[in-house]
């Protein structure tokens, strides 16, 4: 009977790779660390505002000819206004100088060296512990097996990470369509800049050049739900790591509503 097991000594993971390759893809890893820690907030933003552009809540009844309500609106518009900038900063922007996925994509397409360091720092085999018991085997056997267990865990990484790469150079399309233009439109004429026009200055109420119609209240929402999964897949792909639904957040923004409606409370455990 044998059996195998692998560790990775995360603490030294690309430290004897050369400096070159591992200082890329610890500068890509730290960028993709901060869109995901963007994503959290969007997805605690996503949660609230929801609630309060969703009929079927019928949370705004209870501000409804208020004086309350004027405050409701306007807080609904600032987590309006909060997720735009969010989806762009985080998303959208390919600027070099910004942490989102569409810069990360645009150094991962320049040239080799970004994706060869990512290649080069989680195929590192020095970080790689392995274990194998087999009463069978002596010690000069179990190094080999060792060694083989090593390289064929480096070949499956390598394949892996080619192979997703693919995939996501594919599936970046999803990012070039009108809704994320109008997305874009939104936050550099009426959020980020208060942009003229020959009829005045430009309003969330204009219609936008791209798509049809007005931007609508649940149109980041909708956007942010059919990129998230491709978003995850490049932050997968930077950090070796997979993604979990997140549900504190729908859970956190329940409670806070509940209370809002009916005075009930969810008292941490």
């Amino acid at each position: 009977m044998q059996s195998r097991t692998i560790t990775i000594d995360i603490n030294n993971r690309g430290k004897n790779i050369s400096s070159d390759h591992q200082i890329c893809a610890e500068r890509l890893r730290a960028q993709a660390l901060e869109v995901q820690s963007r994503l959290e907030l969007m997805e605690q933003t996503i949660s609230i505002l929801s609630e309060m552009i969703d009929p079927s809540t019928d949370i705004a009844k209870f501000v409804d000819n208020t004086y309350e309500g004027n405050a409701f609106i306007r807080l609904q518009f600032q987590l309006f206004r909060i997720l735009i900038i969010d989806i762009c900063a985080g998303i959208l922007d390919d600027d070099n100088r910004t942490s989102s996925i569409r810069a990360i994509l645009k150094e991962l397409r320049r040239d080799s060296i970004a994706l060869d360091s990512l290649k080069a720092y989680y195929a590192d085999p020095t970080c790689l512990l392995v274990t194998v018991e087999n009463e069978s085997l002596d010690m000069q056997d179990i190094e080999i097996e060792k060694k083989e267990t090593i390289n064929r865990k480096i070949r499956e990484d390598l394949a892996s990470i080619s192979k997703q790469w693919v995939e996501i150079d594919t599936d970046a399309q999803i990012l070039n369509g009108d809704d994320a233009k109008r997305i874009l439109w939104a936050r550099n004429s009426v959020v980020a800049h208060y942009e003229k026009s020959p009829a005045g200055l430009i309003a969330l109420n204009d219609n936008p050049p791209y798509g049809i119609g007005k931007l609508t209240w649940d149109e980041p929402i909708c956007f942010f739900g059919k990129v998230r999964p491709f978003v995850y897949q490049v932050i997968g792909l930077i950090t070796s790591t997979s993604w979990d639904e997140p549900r504190s957040s729908k859970f956190y923004a329940k409670c806070f509503w509940d209370r809002f409606k009916n005075g009930s409370t969810t008292l941490k455990p």
